[in-house]
């Protein structure tokens, strides 16, 4: 004879209880939300990494290569750099939202530093990439008392404006001389130039580029933001409260 059939056992969803779902409900939503705001909040969240340590120290040393120098004899050291008071600067003048979106598109506040040395020896070399594998500086430091030509401000600042057309691709008519110097070496004349952004400007920040010219050879690039010093003064004073 048949066993009558025992009650039947309550199913997962109902030994769940309403207040447990609405729980895990509103964790769900708020891990969606906190991902959301965390790359708004903190800029480093979101900045797109195609390149990690090592990648940056290869691509430094082919960046030089190329120049014709090998590096292979000399140590090298990498480190992650952020611009922390262009970052700050921004933020404090146009907000979180902006401060994403220009670090993004537009300029470089996070890059990879590479430098090549030899101990005790003035000589050195350096490369520096953004996240995404633009080339953002570089330097070629010598001794001053390395001979080389003597180049005249105008023949300099033509070959600056060359390298800067030919290596990056830019237009200089989107950009202003801000500022140039020369320097006479024991055997050499170098000179150094600084373009600005026309059409870029953060409360009183430019974005701007350097070319330094040792000799007649390109030595160096950089770029970046340039905070007012007015600035800096009012953050050490807020700083000492």
């Amino acid at each position: 004879m048949s066993q009558p059939p025992g009650p039947k056992k309550p199913s997962i969803l109902r030994k769940v209880s309403i207040p447990f779902l609405l729980i895990a409900l509103l964790g769900v939503v708020g891990l969606l939300t906190f991902l959301r705001l965390y790359e708004t909040a903190f800029p480093t969240a979101s900045i797109d990494f195609q390149i990690g340590r090592g990648e940056a120290l290869e691509m430094a040393q082919e960046f030089w290569r190329k120049q014709g120098h090998d590096l292979s004899d000399y140590r090298s050291a990498v480190t992650f750099r952020a611009d922390h008071s262009a970052k700050d600067y921004i933020d404090q003048q146009a907000g979180l939202a902006t401060l994403n979106r220009l670090t993004k598109e537009e300029i470089s506040l996070w890059r990879w530093q590479v430098r090549f040395f030899v101990p005790l020896q003035k000589e050195e070399f350096g490369a520096a990439f953004d996240p995404s594998l633009r080339l953002v500086g570089f330097y070629h430091a010598i001794p001053e008392e390395e001979p080389g030509a003597k180049l005249d401000a105008e023949a300099a600042q033509r070959l600056a404006e060359h390298y800067l057309q030919e290596a990056h691709g830019l237009d200089l008519s989107g950009y202003k001389l801000a500022d140039s110097s020369s320097h006479e070496r024991d055997d050499r004349i170098d000179h150094y130039f600084t373009w600005e952004r026309r059409d870029f400007k953060i409360g009183e920040a430019t974005y701007r580029l350097h070319v330094g010219i040792q000799g007649d050879d390109i030595s160096s690039y950089w770029e970046g933001l340039k905070i007012p010093e007015a600035w800096f003064i009012a953050q050490h004073k807020e700083s000492e409260r």
